[in-house]
């Protein structure tokens, strides 16, 4: 889920690439899939310093129809424990192509979702545990505030690491969204 098919695009790299990822929505009755739209994924923005780097996205959320927010989270080993880089974009795929029967996405024209930069993580770094931002890759509403804005959790997991740092987490973060 995270990365492109094989035969649609490369994994995202230091440079720029066609990185793009399938995003199917389902009939909940049916199971059948409906529609279907392609959203590319950032490029790694740190070096990696020993042989593995990627960039995924590891959860979506739908907040109005065919708008999401996207959680995209980056991992450069030999960082230790500032490998990971995590940024949350709005997406808008009220715009974008049907893809759903487009065999292979490098042969076919096709029009993108939009997306936008909301929040990175590295500027909150200073205010999480032990400076850590980890490997984030839940996300989800929680409850609104007496003010109307809505609260996002988000969640990482420490893999059972035993080769490095890694630490739980659990974010509460306000969101407006604006319609």
């Amino acid at each position: 889920m995270e990365l492109p098919l094989e035969k649609d695009g490369s994994k995202p790299k230091l440079f720029p690439t066609k990185s793009p990822v399938r995003i199917t929505h389902f009939n909940k009755e049916t199971g059948e899939p409906t529609r279907q739209f392609v959203m590319q994924l950032e490029n790694i923005t740190k070096i990696p310093w020993m042989y593995f780097a990627v960039n995924g996205l590891t959860e979506i959320l739908e907040y109005a129809p065919s708008r999401f927010l996207v959680l995209e989270r980056a991992f450069s080993a030999g960082h230790g424990t500032n490998g990971n880089t995590v940024r949350i974009f709005d997406v808008d795929a009220r715009n974008a192509s049907n893809t759903l029967n487009i065999e292979n996405l490098r042969k076919e024209a096709y029009t993108a979702a939009t997306k936008k930069l909301v929040f990175d993580f590295k500027s909150v770094r200073k205010q999480l545990k032990e400076n850590i931002i980890d490997n984030l890759e839940g996300m989800t509403f929680g409850p609104d505030l007496p003010n109307g804005n809505k609260t996002l959790l988000l969640v990482s997991d420490d893999n059972f690491s035993s080769i490095g740092k890694q630490i739980s987490q659990i974010i509460l973060m306000e969101v407006t969204i604006k319609l």
